[in-house]
């Protein structure tokens, strides 16, 4: 259980109790003992490029040799869940709750408006690797479907189950790779990390993936302080082709 889990059932657990002295439920409210909670570290961890083709490549294998085409759509949805999670870096249950009509493109850029948030409703902005795996997921689906719904019953998968099934019966190809602790939250560190060394400012980070700068600076101090501050300031690289960190940077600025 996290410390914001652990937190909110405090919170709960004290409203029942106040509210129960209020009323003379209960005479007084007891003392709890300190909860003996074992120190864990979450898995906030990236993953590399290598490991993120390899994974791709491994999955698209494993769609391909499926006979049973229920499995096919489970794997193949679950493909273009993982690329929309790495590229986004949103996170789990923001993209499994969103629609075909909250993908929006101005003729110019594509964007997603997210509804249901652990912060607040956003739209944040898409890149070309998104529109690849937007087109391929949305095919074939009405407006307002879930972008990652099953065709053959409306239903979006449990993609945390399918991946520890794959996890399971492939162990030796996660352990090769170095994934054996994989999980798709690892996506949206990847986001956030690769961001963040690429130069991105940390306010518009925290815009994009709804979150709060003092976690940013909170669980991504060590990236912070080795970031590529000569990517930043190269004036070749300004001239090019504008990258997909500049148009995140651009897009909060007018926003």
């Amino acid at each position: 259980m996290s410390k914001t889990q652990l937190s909110y059932l405090k919170s709960g657990f004290r409203a029942i109790f106040d509210y129960a002295e209020e009323e003379e439920i209960i005479e007084s409210i007891p003392l709890f003992p300190k909860a003996n909670i074992m120190k864990f570290e979450k898995s906030r961890f990236p993953i590399n490029e290598k490991q993120y083709l390899a994974l791709i490549d491994f999955l698209v294998s494993s769609m391909e040799k499926s006979k049973k085409s229920e499995v096919r759509e489970n794997k193949f949805l679950l493909i273009n869940f993982i690329i929309l999670l790495k590229h986004t870096g949103i996170r789990i249950g923001e993209l499994k709750n969103i629609k075909i009509e909250n993908i929006e493109n101005d003729g110019k850029n594509r964007y997603c408006y997210i509804p249901v948030s652990k912060t607040t409703t956003r739209k944040i902005i898409l890149n070309q690797m998104c529109f690849n795996a937007l087109d391929k997921t949305m095919s074939g689906k009405k407006k307002k479907d879930y972008l990652f719904s099953r065709l053959y019953d409306g239903k979006v998968p449990n993609f945390t189950q399918i991946l520890q099934g794959l996890k399971k019966h492939n162990r030796r190809f996660f352990e090769e790779n170095g994934l054996e602790n994989f999980v798709l939250y690892n996506l949206r560190h990847t986001f956030i990390t690769n961001s963040i060394v690429d130069g991105v400012e940390l306010f518009y980070i925290a815009q994009h993936c709804g979150t709060s700068l003092d976690m940013i600076e909170k669980h991504y101090a060590d990236y912070i302080v080795s970031r590529n501050y000569e990517n930043i300031y190269d004036k070749k690289t300004m001239i090019k082709q504008k990258s997909y960190d500049q148009l995140i940077e651009e897009y909060y600025k007018n926003n």
